[in-house]
């Protein structure tokens, strides 16, 4: 079955209707897992494509030193032209996926930017501003369909992203270290939380695994109630992050057995 075949099933079986792309170019990770060289801006529009415009779609998160800045506003305008539906994009550091050696023997290589020196770049960019002496100007209707998120790292401000930002992504957290300190201070935007979940009907309660990487293992009858207590946290939108062994039409088989509904879907 191609990823298309299981993506769509996804969506009648689960009722989620969002979808996230890594992007990992050259790292180790996508080494180990090939369907993650799929360029995601390639993979989204092909995606969007076969699936119904209700699906949103969104990357998280292409890191600042994969792409000039210039090269990754165009490929989102592209896609927010191509697939006339909402398109979030997310930029982070990369940090986490590549090491220092990936980054200067695989990744293009750019000036040295900050995150939110580059994130101003692009939406400035994609605003129709003129960063590079090379003005891009789209219809207002495009701009307002594509959101852009930034990925909030330990050093990083909110207030160095606005009034770009419509969101921010945080990697997972411990629902006590998120407690009471989302909605303070940051002006209306989505937060949207990525959650590392092994779905194992072997599992009777959640384990937190901390090796090879963080994530909760869990029964899919207990998901949803994993899930609410993020919910307590004020959190927007979780993304699932689906691990383990499994083929990826089988994690989807196993999502619909959380009946999870369209809440927490992402």
């Amino acid at each position: 079955m191609t990823i298309i075949d299981d993506l769509k099933y996804s969506c009648s079986e689960t009722d989620i209707d969002a979808f996230w792309f890594r992007d990992l170019p050259g790292s180790s990770l996508a080494m180990k897992e090939p369907g993650s060289l799929i360029d995601p801006f390639v993979l989204a529009s092909y995606v969007g494509a076969c699936l119904g415009a209700s699906t949103q779609l969104g990357i998280a998160v292409s890191g600042i030193s994969y792409r000039s800045a210039l090269v990754t506003a165009n490929a989102a305008l592209s896609l927010a032209l191509i697939l006339h539906r909402p398109f979030r994009l997310g930029l982070g550091t990369g940090e986490r996926h590549l090491s220092s050696a990936e980054h200067t023997g695989q990744c293009e290589k750019h000036p040295k930017s900050t995150l939110p020196t580059y994130f101003t770049q692009v939406s400035s960019l994609i605003e129709g501003q003129d960063h590079y002496e090379i003005t891009v100007k789209k219809p207002s209707s495009l701009t307002e369909k594509l959101e852009m998120f930034f990925a909030q790292g330990s050093g990083s401000r909110v207030v160095d992203f606005m009034p770009h930002a419509k969101g921010r992504l945080l990697w997972q957290q411990a629902p006590d270290e998120l407690m009471g300190k989302l909605k303070e201070g940051y002006g209306g935007l989505t937060t949207a939380m990525t959650l590392n979940v092994h779905l194992d009907e072997a599992q009777t309660k959640p384990v937190f695994v901390r090796k090879p990487v963080s994530l909760v293992a869990l029964p899919p009858a207990k998901l949803r109630s994993v899930l609410d207590i993020y919910r307590q946290c004020e959190l927007d939108e979780i993304i699932l992050n689906l691990h383990g062994p499994e083929s990826r039409r089988k994690k989807f088989e196993l999502l619909a057995k959380a009946k999870i509904g369209p809440t927490w879907d992402n």
